[in-house]
């Protein structure tokens, strides 16, 4: 039986109701926002890329890569402070002192202090008083100070260190660290000349700060054959400091105004103090028992 000059005749009103029902549709899709629309688009395509047998295993690969390429990271960084805390013994002959290492959370820099928080309290025996040290760059050590790298990370010191502070509040798993820079920091230091000028002293003073964050350092006469660019060193001390560690440089050196008899030095410091990661804290063996 052929149907195909069969015509279909519908009536009028049925035609009014399906193009009524086919606009409101239309008009429902419309109203719907665009993120939405986005949203449906991008889950559809994730249940279509789930429905792909090898999509879960990619993104497992995908995944793996990633934390492999963390834990070589995070390795290279262990080995090489490894290296740097050995170092750091060799070249200050620190013997058996305990080197805490921590690093820094947090940072109190204002008018009236100027301090690091550590990530590492009483609980990884940290006391009040302890020195800490930390990477002094190579752009802040003058002339033959400067260390001469090869590129041999185990031969170099990877990690020219000096003062940056000492262990001021300790609490259970956290310290602060008072910088040499803030304005109540005050020390014992030895001055002794750079290494190109061929000259042998040692001159003592006490290093404070005049409150706007510069350094100096009083009570060394102008006998002392002081100029820029002499090491400035931390006093060693029988309760926290085995040997005299480098904290900066003199960086100028004139008469006193108040004092002809007396320098007026200021201190460069031989590390950056605004830009500090890593500590390490000393403390001495006798101060375990």
């Amino acid at each position: 039986m052929a149907l195909a000059g069969l015509l279909v005749f519908v009536p009028a009103r049925l035609t009014e109701k399906a193009n009524h029902s086919l606009g409101y549709i239309v008009n429902l899709f419309s109203s719907v926002p665009y993120t939405v629309v986005a949203q449906s688009d991008s889950l559809l395509g994730e249940m279509l890329d789930a429905a792909d047998p090898q999509f879960e295993l990619k993104n497992n690969y995908l995944a793996a890569i990633n934390a492999l390429n963390n834990a070589r990271s995070e390795l290279e960084y262990q080995q090489q402070f490894i290296t740097e805390l050995a170092n750091i013994r060799a070249e200050y002959s620190l013997g058996r002192a305990m080197l805490i290492r921590s690093h820094v959370t947090a940072q109190d820099s204002s008018v009236i202090r100027r301090a690091k928080v550590i990530d590492r309290g009483s609980n990884d025996y940290i006391v009040p008083g302890l020195i800490a040290l930390a990477s002094a760059s190579a752009q802040f050590s003058p002339g033959s100070e400067q260390a001469e790298f090869t590129g041999d990370p185990v031969t170099d010191l990877v990690w020219k260190t000096a003062v940056a502070g000492l262990v001021k509040e300790v609490r259970t798993s956290s310290s602060v660290i008072q910088l040499i820079n803030d304005p109540a920091f005050t020390a014992n230091v030895v001055i002794r000349p750079a290494f190109q000028r061929e000259v042998t002293f040692l001159t003592e003073g006490v290093l404070y700060n005049d409150g706007s964050g510069e350094i100096h350092i009083k009570h060394v006469e102008t006998s002392s054959e002081v100029m820029p660019g002499d090491g400035v060193f931390l006093k060693a001390s029988e309760q926290t400091l085995p040997v005299d560690i480098i904290l900066g440089y003199v960086d100028q050196c004139s008469y006193d105004p108040d004092n002809a008899v007396l320098w007026n030095i200021t201190v460069k410091p031989a590390v950056d103090l605004s830009d500090i990661k890593d500590l390490v804290v000393i403390r001495k063996n006798n101060e375990l028992q």
